[in-house]
């Protein structure tokens, strides 16, 4: 089953260097994650700081999550390897 957005703003973990973000698998919150590398890589700085660059990314972003989630990840964390710059997949 997809999960769905919160639509809540994203989080910064510091001992991960990564956003964090919430997602709705039915009624249940999922956190999920994207890296700042992840980020840097899809649009390098100085465009932005991390935060407009999820906002500009996260309907990607969440997709990403929710395949990840459906494959068995619990905590799904978008990686480098699955942003790209200009293509996102």
């Amino acid at each position: 089953m997809p999960l769905k957005s919160t639509g809540e703003p994203a989080s910064y973990l510091f001992s991960r260097h990564n956003l964090a973000f919430w997602m709705l698998n039915g009624e249940e919150k999922v956190m999920c994650q994207v890296s700042c590398a992840a980020l840097d890589h899809a649009y390098p700085p100085p465009l932005e700081d991390h935060f407009v660059r999820f906002e500009w990314l996260r309907q990607d972003i969440e997709k990403i999550a929710s395949r990840l989630f459906d494959q068995g990840h619990s905590e799904p964390i978008v990686a480098t390897r699955h942003l790209s710059h200009g293509a996102r997949t």
